[in-house]
């Protein structure tokens, strides 16, 4: 059985530097009959980068095939068939991979009976699942009771959660840790970790990452883009300037922001998605606050980290987003943002004098209404 390679945990994301592909690769899936003509997606996501693609499957097969930026890169397929859930997930490199499903396999899920050729990274897997699998189910089991609990006991079971958390990543670490040469431990270590960092963890991320990995890993260019990553959500945190940054809006219009010479009091920065659904439930928040302190010179700004440009379009479209919004990824990059939503609000001067993850806001964006009323009426 594949190890699932993704946490299911909503809006965290990876970076997509726009950079010269290297590597070609070729991903060839075999479907018994009951599928032919269905839609099968395939996300592909390593250290560099996270694509998505869709194809229909003709005569019992769907190719991909393309470029990628790393010589290896995990895949996640995924469809649905009445309505049925049905994915899998495996990392690859550039000789030609095969999934095949036999024609006998009438299962809801044919992946569970699939042959596999040209995978990597297996034994590893396997070990890394037999390790971990303890800490894992006691951390998962925790969590759901959390969740789940709406009594008096709802403190206590979240300490536990989170007590039992630490073990389980504290346990990844480690073996991450003993086995440090590992591509698949750095691909691990930026999906679990480094996509997950925030202004409280990057710093302790930083110093793990640069006595853990090889000289040959940290100066590798996923090396170090992960660096970059870190350093930039430890520096982008309350107190420090925003960067500037130039950028093409929802018009087609070139802009340039440059938080220190801003002739607006204040700027409220939201970095959001489509597929987001918290972003998408801050949006009445960001809509009060904009009308509130419209007259008092509060500008807001969206950035959007969609890979698909057209469904950003659609989502600014259909959520009524009066404002000026981007969709860019380096601006993504310069902020190190991992996650979303984040909302940051700049000074005159250019000062980032709140974010959302630092001050733990809720979607009521609360603690920033608060903040403003002080700062603007």
């Amino acid at each position: 059985m594949i190890f699932r390679l993704f946490a299911i945990i909503p809006c965290i994301l990876l970076f997509t530097p726009i950079i010269s592909a290297q590597y070609k690769y070729s991903i060839q899936l075999i479907m018994p009959s009951q599928f032919e003509n269905d839609t099968i997606n395939l996300d592909i996501n390593n250290t560099l980068e996270n694509k998505s693609f869709t194809q229909v499957i003709k005569n019992g097969i769907a190719i991909f095939a393309g470029t990628m930026e790393t010589k290896y890169s995990s895949a996640y397929i995924y469809m649905s068939k009445n309505s049925v859930p049905i994915d899998t997930s495996f990392y690859f490199s550039t000789m030609p991979v095969k999934l095949i499903c036999q024609e006998n396999d009438v299962s809801t899920n044919p992946f569970l009976k699939s042959v596999f050729v040209n995978i990597y990274f297996q034994d590893i897997i396997k070990r890394m699942q037999d390790t971990v699998s303890i800490e894992e189910n006691t951390f998962k089991n925790a969590y759901s009771n959390f969740r789940e609990s709406f009594n008096s006991n709802k403190d206590s079971l979240k300490n536990i959660f989170l007590r039992t958390r630490t073990m389980y990543q504290n346990k990844l670490l480690n073996f991450i840790y003993n086995n440090k040469s590992s591509y698949f431990s750095l691909s691990y270590f930026n999906s679990y970790f480094v996509n997950r960092a925030d202004y409280s963890n990057s710093d302790s991320l930083l110093r793990f990452f640069y006595s853990t990995f090889p000289k040959k890993i940290l100066n590798s260019k996923e090396g170090k883009f992960i660096e970059k990553i870190l350093v930039s959500k430890k520096q982008i945190t309350e107190g420090a300037f925003a960067p500037s940054f130039n950028s093409t809006n929802f018009y087609g219009n070139k802009k340039y922001f440059n938080p220190k010479d801003s002739t607006i009091n204040y700027t409220l920065l939201q970095f959001w998605a489509s597929w987001c659904a918290p972003c998408i439930r801050e949006i009445p928040a960001i809509k009060n606050i904009k009308n509130k302190f419209f007259e008092q010179d509060l500008q807001v700004i969206s950035v959007s980290i969609d890979i698909d440009s057209n469904k950003w379009k659609s989502a600014v479209n259909k959520y009524k987003l009066d404002w000026e919004n981007f969709n860019d990824l380096d601006i993504q990059k310069k902020y190190g943002i991992t996650s979303v939503p984040v909302i940051y609000l700049i000074s005159p001067e250019g000062i980032i004098i709140y974010s959302s993850e630092q001050s733990r806001d809720n979607e009521l964006l609360e603690k920033l209404n608060s903040l403003l009323e002080k700062l603007l009426l």
